[in-house]
């Protein structure tokens, strides 16, 4: 099931070496729009991720608030306040049906929940939780640090995650742009990930789906900024290889890639 775009963080590349150099978005036809996406597609793309420091206290509206990620307290000394998510481990399950100050809460199956902050700040780390439930309490969780969940999919008892970290800018917690794609096992164990990522080129995912046994998963590779990118399926096997890449299409993209370049990228051996 594909997250909605407005509850994840707007993202833009902010690694002026794109593969492509055009300054102008093709086939745009109107003047204003024309002008929009010269600005937005240069390769001197700026961050707009809305991005604000964590406040000190805050109102309590569900006892889930009280649950914090890692933050940078002191950056002189290299302070941090560490996370308390060992507190999950057994939490009243009525807090998921409750209005939250921090977090949105979905329900992506019958007894999991993921649990996304509606902020990000400049001195705390990104983090998802993903916790299940029993009758009455949790009964486990799973984090993810320094990713975004894009979409997700239930494939007979596991859960399949494809995670995008493009837009996440944290002076403190430093990523390499990647994508990757989870496997994880009824109790949260992980049976395989898949991950790709190129030094010129940024990557962000869009989707996924499961057929025949196999993950097929749709990714943005960035020729300008979010607004411009050439589309491209992977299908990942049930064992977390790529065993095939297609191109799918573009938006306001000329650049093209041989099956080479696409391989060189996507089809590492693990």
């Amino acid at each position: 099931m594909k997250l909605k775009k407005d509850e994840l963080s707007k993202k833009n590349c902010n690694d002026s070496n794109f593969r492509g150099s055009s300054f102008y978005c093709n086939g745009i036809s109107f003047f204003v729009l024309s002008l929009l996406l010269l600005f937005s597609c240069s390769t001197d793309v700026k961050n707009d991720s809305k991005t604000v420091d964590s406040p000190s206290t805050i109102e309590i509206v569900n006892p889930l608030d009280t649950i914090l990620g890692d933050k940078m307290i002191d950056v002189k000394t290299g302070n941090i306040r560490p996370n308390n998510f060992h507190m999950l481990a057994k939490i009243p399950i009525n807090v998921f049906y409750k209005p939250s100050k921090l977090y949105n809460i979905k329900k992506i199956d019958k007894d999991i929940f993921l649990v996304q902050q509606k902020k990000s700040y400049r001195d705390a780390r990104l983090f998802y939780l993903l916790i299940k439930i029993g009758k009455y309490f949790s009964t486990n969780y799973y984090v993810i640090n320094d990713f975004y969940v894009i979409d997700f999919q239930k494939v007979k008892d596991d859960l399949v995650l494809l995670l995008s970290n493009l837009g996440n800018y944290n002076a403190h917690w430093k990523v390499e742009n990647e994508i990757k794609i989870l496997k994880l096992s009824q109790d949260f164990n992980e049976e395989w990930t898949y991950s790709a990522k190129d030094k010129k080129i940024c990557l962000d995912g869009e989707g996924m789906k499961e057929e025949n046994g196999k993950i097929l998963a749709l990714v943005h590779l960035i020729t300008g900024s979010h607004l411009c990118y050439d589309i491209v399926e992977l299908e990942i096997d049930s064992y977390g290889n790529c065993v095939n890449t297609i191109e799918r299409g573009n938006q306001h993209s000329s650049t093209t890639y041989k099956q080479s370049e696409l391989n060189s990228i996507f089809k590492k051996k693990k």
